[in-house]
């Protein structure tokens, strides 16, 4: 059987300071004001540290929602509210994305009276991190329970640089892995799977890098065919990976990895980019079903049981920041790893 090949890695420039100009209405949005300095990860994020944390009751006081859950990307959530005014998107969607989170109540499980969630209002925009990250978890939750370890493999599939722009890139990209989709060599090798788009931004070069991400269930496939036939396809583009997923924690690495982002970190920082890929993936779906798991609902089903509304998530932040025993005792099912879990993000 093959082996893995080596991440390739794509190394990401810092953060330029935060010198842009907004909008009146933009500076108003509700927990992007956070006086925090930029700090980059190593994988060159933008996200902020949180400025909670489970475990230092002195973080939370005056911890409302919307700080909550949109603490640690105020400089990205900013940008692309200002993205969202220059496109001059419908005044609902940029409502919604504005008061995401909003209306945020604890619900307690009548038949478990130890089990708590979160209800709210929720944009469910993809620019938007948080409904971002819960719908990767959702489909990372649904792909995991389909992966067949030693019968699965990672395989990314990209094109070679061109100079048009985004949204002709992604059209060409989709064509050629329907047209690969139908070969004999995918056919009689992989019976189905899910692909995951990625689109990376070189600001140096002021160009787009789309690629898929493709979680396939099947036999072997030579990476040295797959190349040639990509490149038979593309006519240009011959670069390709297969990664061999040996075990469900192996698959569960590669999931959380390619489900949980759309776009580099790079394309937030550079406003024409921001723009251009709001607009070429306006109606796109970033993720696909194929083969046998076409149809195959990426969302996982929220659990059977009678709920009942217990107080607003900003009482539950009163009695906390109180030191209430009980809201301390709940407070790990709201939140881990220093991000906010929101258990569902559909509308109550």
């Amino acid at each position: 059987m093959p082996t893995d090949s080596t991440d390739p890695g794509v190394p990401s420039p810092s953060d330029p300071p935060e010198n842009e100009s907004l909008p009146s209405w933009a500076v108003a949005i509700p927990g992007v004001d956070s006086p925090q300095p930029t700090l980059l990860d190593p994988q060159g994020t933008n996200d902020l540290p949180p400025s909670w944390s489970l475990t230092n009751p002195e973080s939370w006081q005056n911890l409302t929602p919307n700080r909550f859950r949109h603490d640690g990307w105020e400089h990205d959530r900013r940008r692309v509210a200002r993205a969202f005014s220059n496109l001059m998107v419908s005044e609902r969607r940029m409502i919604s994305f504005i008061s995401c989170g909003g209306d945020a109540w604890v619900e307690r499980r009548v038949d478990a009276p130890d089990h708590f969630r979160i209800r709210a209002t929720y944009c469910r925009d993809r620019w938007c991190k948080p409904c971002q990250s819960e719908r990767s978890r959702h489909i990372a939750a649904v792909l995991l329970e389909l992966i067949e370890p030693r019968a699965t493999r990672m395989i990314t599939l990209t094109l070679r640089h061109r100079d048009n722009g985004l949204k002709t890139q992604l059209d060409w990209l989709y064509r050629c892995f329907a047209r690969l989709r139908r070969s004999k060599l995918w056919k009689t090798t992989q019976r189905g799977g899910a692909a995951f788009l990625e689109c990376t931004w070189n600001p140096a070069t002021e160009t787009w890098h789309p690629h898929l991400h493709v979680l396939a269930v099947g036999s072997y496939i030579p990476q040295q065919a797959l190349s040639k036939k990509w490149l038979s396809i593309t006519g240009d583009s011959n670069v390709v990976d297969v990664r061999w997923i040996r075990t469900p924690t192996h698959a569960a690495r590669y999931v959380t990895k390619y489900v949980t982002k759309n776009v580099s970190a790079t394309v937030f920082r550079t406003p024409r980019a921001l723009e251009e890929a709001i607009v070429a993936m306006k109606g796109r779906r970033a993720a696909l079903t194929f083969g046998s798991w076409r149809g195959v609902p990426l969302r996982r089903t929220e659990p059977d049981g009678e709920w009942e509304r217990v107080e607003s998530l900003s009482e539950f932040f009163a009695r906390l920041d109180r030191g209430d025993e009980d809201a301390i005792a709940c407070w790990p099912q709201f939140a881990t790893n220093g991000r906010a879990v929101w258990p569902y993000d559909h509308p109550p």
